[in-house]
């Protein structure tokens, strides 16, 4: 895996919490990265690359979220889709030495 996976991951899920995009084509870039993730991955990596996947898509069908909202999901520590990603992620750059 690459690291501009992990960027990609982000932006998209970043985006998507705010609000700030429904492009669906990027849904498409999403699951090309996570299926070029699963040849090179181990399947921690994947797993949790596949949940912030649908985490994204269910967010796309759920309502724009208020300044308030995001405020108390920061405060719940519910905004940080990709901290499972993340650690698999460190883990497998880790056992490549990168």
């Amino acid at each position: 895996m690459e690291p501009a996976t992990i960027s990609a991951l982000a932006a998209l899920a970043g985006a998507t919490i705010g609000g700030v995009t429904s492009d669906v084509s990027k849904l498409v870039g999403l699951y090309a990265m996570i299926s070029e993730m699963r040849v090179l991955s181990p399947t921690k990596t994947i797993e949790s690359a596949d949940e912030v996947a649908r985490m994204i898509v269910n967010t796309y069908r759920s309502p724009n979220k208020t300044l308030p909202e995001l405020e108390d999901m920061v405060n719940r520590g519910a905004i940080d889709a990709l901290q499972t990603f993340s650690e698999a992620a460190r883990q497998e750059f880790r056992r490549l030495g990168v």
